[in-house]
């Protein structure tokens, strides 16, 4: 019963904020495209424990209904005319008995690099959005599942696609890529899955792109070329299995950004936190409370920023380093996230916040304010 109101509940949210991103003088279902994607691969034993359960590959598949833009605003133009979606997802995870199915509900960015012109083309997609693991760790009931420790989860995938148009209407891809589950370290244990998977795409399009595309010139996006971004931003995490205290994490960060292109920025990110489960994550490490300073609660980082934007749509890109030496977790750090521009200079933010390129620390959400300078 709660997977079924969690699945309607995801589905509406997601129709409602789907026209806000896509929006254009033809009829939607125009602009409808339909595609069904079988998928192979295997689950990435980053754990002993993980490959130590796998018994056989993963199977999966995809099912996605998505607007194809039509060059009504700039961006449709800059970046091929994407096609934005909602998608449905499902796969055995390598144990079906232990570690069960996870499903997931999802938006997409499809976009390709060359052309509509090409009927050979190469691209690549985004996926974010919530999954449902039908088993997860239980104290008692599956006291050896330590992966996921939630039945809903952060659901990312990102794949490379080589298409082929072959009619007007229909088109046909090869694509892999990684799918990533886990729970942002909401609730311990949290090792999360890492999917590679391989398949083939059929896509078939209500009416074909020339038919679609608009006479009238494109609206124009922000094209601010110089800009600092000041913020707060926090978290929660757990940091011990059985242990369901959340830790805040909360910081001020601030970002000196640059405009590179009309869909894409780069920058400089600087943020400081105080991390409340610092004292406990140094006693687990070194079985002692000697040594322990309250300077350590304090972390700071640095972060080259690459943001892709669509609209009022970011995604960030930012591998970093932490400035300070008191840190617990090593020496880099890197978050991937999305930001929605909420007013003119106003920017709403979520992040997966993590350590060595896999190890979640929290999901970080921020709220951004931008003074403009050029």
């Amino acid at each position: 019963m709660c997977a079924k109101k969690w699945t309607r509940a995801a589905w509406l949210a997601a129709l409602l904020m789907l026209p806000r991103i896509a929006t254009a003088q033809k009829p939607l279902a125009d602009r409808l495209v339909l595609s069904i994607e079988p998928r192979a691969g295997f689950v990435a034993p980053h754990h002993d424990y993980i490959a130590y359960f796998l018994r056989h590959n993963v199977a999966a598949f995809r099912l996605n209904v998505g607007l194809q833009t039509d060059g009504t605003k700039d961006w449709h133009i800059r970046f091929r005319y994407p096609v934005i979606g909602l998608g449905y997802y499902r796969s055995n995870l390598g144990n079906s008995q232990h570690f069960g199915y996870l499903h997931g509900l999802y938006t997409y960015f499809d976009n390709h690099f060359l052309t509509p012109q090409h009927r050979l083309n190469v691209g690549h997609r985004i996926s974010f959005g919530l999954s449902y693991a039908t088993k997860h760790y239980h104290a008692q009931r599956n006291p050896q599942h330590f992966v996921l420790s939630t039945a809903i989860n952060v659901f990312f995938q990102y794949d490379l696609l080589l298409r082929y148009q072959a009619t007007q209407n229909l088109s046909f891809a090869l694509m892999t890529g990684i799918t990533h589950a886990s729970n942002g370290n909401l609730r311990e244990p949290n090792k999360g899955f890492n999917i590679i998977t391989a398949g083939l795409e059929a896509r078939y399009s209500l009416k074909p792109l020339t038919t679609l595309l608009s006479n009238t010139p494109p609206t124009k996006s922000d094209t601010t070329r110089l800009a600092l971004l000041v913020g707060i931003m926090g978290g929660a995490k757990t940091i011990t299995v059985g242990n369901n205290h959340l830790y805040a994490s909360i910081g001020i960060s601030t970002e000196l950004q640059y405009r590179i292109g009309h869909a894409s920025i780069v920058g400089i990110e600087v943020d400081a936190y105080r991390d409340n489960s610092t004292r406990l994550c140094y006693i687990d490490k070194h079985r002692t409370e000697d040594g322990f300073r309250n300077g350590m609660y304090y972390r700071m980082a640095i972060y080259p920023t690459y943001i892709i934007h669509a609209g009022r749509l970011g995604i960030s890109l930012q591998p970093g380093i932490y400035i300070n030496r008191t840190t617990l977790d090593g020496r880099f750090t890197y978050k991937l996230g999305l930001r929605w521009q909420m007013l003119r200079d106003v920017y709403a933010s979520i992040a997966i916040k993590t350590h060595y390129f896999g190890n979640a620390d929290f999901i970080e959400l921020g709220l951004r304010y931008r003074f403009r300078f050029i």
